[in-house]
């Protein structure tokens, strides 16, 4: 998503400043919205726990976005994300080796159960955010501008 959609709609909105902003955020809705595939993939995965990975997905999308664009390296979106997808499938791994059955829970019960998630979207989008305001654009631009279409 990031080496090839992040660009695209980069030269598609023509690098102005705002650009930068709409092309992270398209391309972190793309990114989350593909993982609604989950609901044929999965057994026993519902809309509503697709949605909920839909909104992390692209929460932690604009986060890859932003450490892409701050770092000028993919290599660090590819290797944080490849770490996080480690860590939650050694967890799921070793919850089954040990005999429990996964069960997908989709009832919140109050506010004060979601609020903290809540929270840690939103600061998961701002450091995103944060990220792409503090990166070198030009930079960026220069790169994407030299390479042969």
């Amino acid at each position: 998503m990031r080496g090839i959609l992040l660009p695209l709609f980069f030269k598609l909105f023509n690098f102005k400043k705002k650009s930068f902003y709409k092309a992270v955020i398209i391309s972190s809705l793309v990114f989350g919205a593909l993982h609604y595939i989950n609901i044929f993939t999965k057994k026993n995965y519902g809309f509503d726990e697709a949605t909920s990975q839909v909104i992390f997905a692209f929460s932690i999308g604009i986060f890859f976005c932003g450490l892409f664009l701050r770092t000028g390296n993919i290599l660090s979106s590819i290797l944080i994300h490849s770490a996080f997808n480690f860590a939650f499938g050694t967890e799921i791994l070793e919850k089954i080796k040990n005999g429990h059955t996964l069960t997908i829970t989709t009832e919140i019960n109050s506010f004060t159960e979601l609020f903290p998630t809540i929270i840690f979207y939103l600061l998961i989008i701002t450091i995103g955010l944060l990220m792409v305001k503090f990166s070198n654009r030009e930079i960026f631009i220069r790169k994407l501008t030299t390479i042969k279409e």
